[in-house]
């Protein structure tokens, strides 16, 4: 029983539809997955395909299905056999025989190629249900193919020789799209929450959407939790319970009425003998998870169930004794069950202590259920604000934007003190750059302004954290007023003095290119101060230094904060590929991957850094909607910087595959772009632009541009754009007169000195001797372009300056490798971390680590950085 999602479904499906051989297979999936909305997607993609929909109220009327089956196909001859078909016997050797007479009849009438769908065949009656079984592995010569989807197989099921799929739940992402459908304005964080009580099934996130409030969906009330739900799932909810003796379910019951619930309270000196270590035996069926010392329901919507089934009366009983119960053990789970009991004025605000708590130590889902139920007891929740905002700054660090966003906009609407005001602005602004990367430029001067006097500090730490926002958006201007705001404040008392003075030198060093941290600066291991450090280092082109540093950020213990090992291993990337080390850049992303929730795959500094992956392998058509996409998405989200990259990336590309007039295209899309948002990658594209002139003849826009860039170097020095300088100067050259010019620029290079960059100027001069016939010359030339690109781990670039993308490290790995082993490969190479890997090739973890280790062995490597520099190219 193979587990597949809805796409592999679909086309497993049609293939057995479409595919030369009559043959059945059977589609099993839980009540309200979609099995019968994607059956019928697939009737319809037929030619020839017919579905039947079985009544479940002629299951006691023997053969009924079977006629319907046999109505549905198109042929005069066997709809009159099946409504005049009768069985002899049930006997199994007569229904056997039976089976066989018709396969028979089918063969006989030589029908043109079909295919019959039965949605829910597991609804047939008895007689109906094992003919059918009997006939769908013995379907050769009689031109059907059988599509079938169930609930269920039962052991004794005559469809067991059957192709079974197994339908996987929906992703949390791709219901949380069907929620917005369903319920159009609601709170996007609302419909996510919905969204994760119901485990992947539409059905159930359809009826938990009608039960909410209209209030609660838009994000104004708070939100029932769990959900309320709905008898329409009755079927569902028996499929999960299963049969339950009495002591189990009393015991089920009560783990429903909370989140958690401390094992050892459930194992009480008053249980009957018969319910001790119930909850170890429930455990083991996987019906209840263990989570450390407490216990909860597994699945939410079997929790939901469970929660509202009893009156209010004995609810309320068991939750006191629940409440006297847990106390020993867990006070947070004991003022879970106070507040259904003896709620107060401090309620709400007790347990948004606790949410704050569960946040910390991962249990998001706990948190927020917590923290919905505070909100709804609160009875003045500007009293909230404060421990709301620590809330969302806690579920920030844990990856939970949406849940983070929803409680910062409740804050919003709640009064506070100055410092109040300036932490929701901070949490705001920090919300937008990780989910839109979106600055608000006017709110933030305008808070810092108000609350200056009452709360420098807070008003200089929010004036440096909007003004790093907006330099790494190279947006020098607005970043230079911001800290020019924060340099009139009062004096500012150490810690804040310091995070503007760490603020001030980075953006110093990308307007100057020089980084000089102020005394004090360098020693600082707060991780933000750390990453501010290595931008500063990154912008001053001291790649090497800045990688320490996110290296030692990735590498330090902080299991709390994953928050900032995962931008550390986003930033190291970029230092990597700025660095123009391409091999280093590719190892960085893979072992960072790219289901990273404060660097969302959807956004578009995401998409620039798949694109760019891409494209370095030189895997044009995997880079180009990459890159197109994230220049789209950066326009929506205010990031002109990224609008550039993703252009000067695309116009790079066009460069190496020989099409200048589509590169000349991409820089007229970058020059449109506002001049602030320029970076270091804008300097070097413009040695593209002027590259791709000299290629179609149009020299006088090459040398202006070439004039840009001398002009933008001298107010900003760079050692990569000098560089770059030189090539184009050499490359404006006529005829002989380039040779002087590019033998200088070759010998200004140093070791420390991007290998790219050096490639690119020796495979230029290798071009103009080659044109001027000095064809030896070319080829030495040629063969040092093509080492230095082999020691940036630049594929595409390697292969036009040899002439072939073939190496023979590339032969010697491909022979050693399986086919098994080069499709880890393959993923290892596109970024997805091991988990993903085995959950895409269905195989355990330790298959996919096993075959890793020898993949290392084979290769003589020893870790994933040194395989993604090994074979980058023979993945493809």
């Amino acid at each position: 029983m193979r587990p597949v999602d809805r796409a592999e479904a679909a086309a497993a499906l049609i293939a057995v539809a479409e595919g030369d051989r009559e043959g059945s297979i059977l589609l099993l999936g839980e009540p309200g997955i979609g099995k019968s909305h994607l059956i019928a997607e697939v009737t319809a993609a037929l030619e020839h395909g017919s579905l039947v929909r079985i009544n479940a109220g002629e299951s006691d009327y023997p053969l009924a299905g079977f006629s319907a089956v046999f109505a549905a196909i198109d042929d005069p001859r066997a709809i009159e056999f099946g409504g005049r078909f009768t069985l002899r016997s049930a006997e199994p050797s007569q229904m056997l025989a039976a089976a066989h007479d018709v396969l028979v009849m089918l063969r006989g009438l030589r029908l043109a190629p079909a295919t019959v769908l039965i949605d829910d065949v597991d609804q047939l009656d008895t007689e109906s249900l094992l003919l059918v079984g009997l006939m769908a592995n013995r379907l050769g010569g009689t031109g059907l193919r059988l599509i079938m989807t169930a609930t269920r197989l039962p052991s004794t099921s005559p469809l067991l020789g059957t192709t079974v799929l197994r339908m996987l739940p929906l992703s949390c992402e791709d219901l949380a799209a069907i929620g917005a459908v369903l319920a159009p304005g609601a709170d996007p964080a609302v419909v996510e929450l919905l969204a994760r009580r119901s485990a992947g099934n539409p059905l159930v996130l359809r009826e938990h959407v009608r039960s909410a409030e209209p209030a609660a969906l838009r994000g104004i009330e708070p939100l029932v939790l769990p959900p309320r739900p709905s008898t329409a799932l009755g079927d569902l909810v028996q499929h999960l319970l299963g049969q339950r003796s009495d002591e189990e379910l009393r015991l089920l019951q009560d783990v429903a009425l909370a989140p958690m619930t401390p094992l050892r309270a459930l194992d009480h000196e008053d249980l009957e003998e018969s319910s001790r270590g119930a909850a170890l035996d429930l455990i083991a069926e996987g019906v209840l998870a263990s989570r450390g010392l407490s216990v909860s329901v597994r699945d939410p919507r079997l929790r939901a169930h469970l929660f509202w089934m009893r009156s209010s009366r004995i609810v309320r009983e068991r939750h006191r004794e629940l409440a006297t119960r847990t106390r020993p053990f867990d006070e947070r789970s004991a003022r879970w069950h106070d507040s259904f009991v003896d709620s107060d004025d401090r309620s709400g605000e007790l347990l948004l202590r606790c949410a704050i708590e569960l946040a910390a130590i991962a249990e998001s889902d706990t948190a927020i259920e917590f923290a919905e139920r505070a909100l709804l007891l609160a009875p003045d929740r500007d009293a909230l604000l404060s421990p709301l905002l620590e809330l969302a700054d806690a579920l920030l660090h844990r990856g939970e934007l949406g849940a983070a966003a929803r409680y910062v906009r409740t804050a919003e609407g709640l009064s506070g003190s100055h410092a109040d005001a300036i932490r929701l602005t901070i949490m705001s602004l920090r919300l937008g750059l990780s989910r839109s990367e979106h600055v608000q430029d006017g709110r933030i001067g305008v808070v810092a302004g108000l609350h200056s006097r009452s709360d420098p500090d807070g008003a200089g730490s929010l004036l440096a954290v909007a003004a790093i926002a907006h330099a790494e958006r190279w947006n020098l201007k607005e970043s230079r007023a911001l800290l020019a705001q924060a340099a009139a404040l009062p004096p500012l008392e150490p810690r804040a003095a310091s995070l503007v003075a760490a603020v001030r030198s980075s953006v110093a060093a990308l307007e100057t290119g020089r980084y000089e941290p102020e005394t004090g600066e360098a020693e600082e291991r707060d991780p933000f101060r750390m990453l501010i450090r290595a931008h500063g280092l990154t912008w001053a082109e001291r790649y090497g230094e800045a990688r320490a540093v996110l290296s030692s950020l990735i590498i330090s213990p902080t299991p709390d904060e994953p928050v900032w090992a995962d931008i550390a291993h986003y930033h190291l990337a970029r230092n990597e590929i700025s660095a123009g080390d391409h091999r280093a850049a590719r190892a960085a992303i893979a072992e960072w991957g790219t289901a990273s929730p404060w660097v969302p795959a959807s956004s578009s500094r995401n998409l620039l850094l798949q694109g760019w992956f891409a494209a370095s392998l030189d895997r044009s058509d995997g880079a180009e909607p990459l890159l197109r996409e994230a220049a789209e998405r950066a326009g929506s989200e205010g990031q002109p910087s990224i609008v550039i990259a993703a252009a000067a990336q695309l116009a790079e590309s066009a460069l190496l595959r020989g099409d200048p007039e589509t590169s000349l295209r991409e820089h007229e899309r970058i020059e449109r772009q506002p001049a602030q948002y320029r970076s270091i990658g804008y300097l070097a594209s413009i040695g593209d632009h002027v590259e791709a002139c000299v290629a179609v003849g149009r020299n006088a826009e090459g040398t202006v541009a070439a004039a840009r860039l001398r002009t933008q170097l001298k107010k900003r020095p760079s050692r990569r754009g000098s560089m770059v300088l030189q090539r184009v100067q050499a490359l404006l050259q006529p005829g002989a007169a380039a040779i002087a010019p590019f033998e200088a620029a070759r010998d200004a290079f140093t070791p420390l000195d991007s290998p790219f960059e050096l490639g690119r100027t020796l495979l230029a001069f290798s071009d103009r001797l080659g044109a001027l016939g000095e064809a030896d010359s070319a080829r030495e030339q040629r063969f040092a372009a093509q080492s230095a690109f082999e020691a940036a781990g630049s594929a595409g670039w390697s292969a036009r300056a040899g002439g072939t993308g073939v190496q023979m490290s590339e032969v010697l790995a491909t022979s050693l490798l399986s086919d098994d082993e080069r499709e880890i490969v393959r993923r290892v190479l596109l970024g997805q971390r091991n988990q993903e890997i085995a959950d895409a090739l269905f195989v355990s973890l330790r298959t996919v680590e096993l075959r890793l280790t020898r993949i290392y062995r084979s290769l003589g490597i020893e870790s994933r950085s040194q395989l993604a520099a090994l074979l980058s190219r023979s993945a493809r």
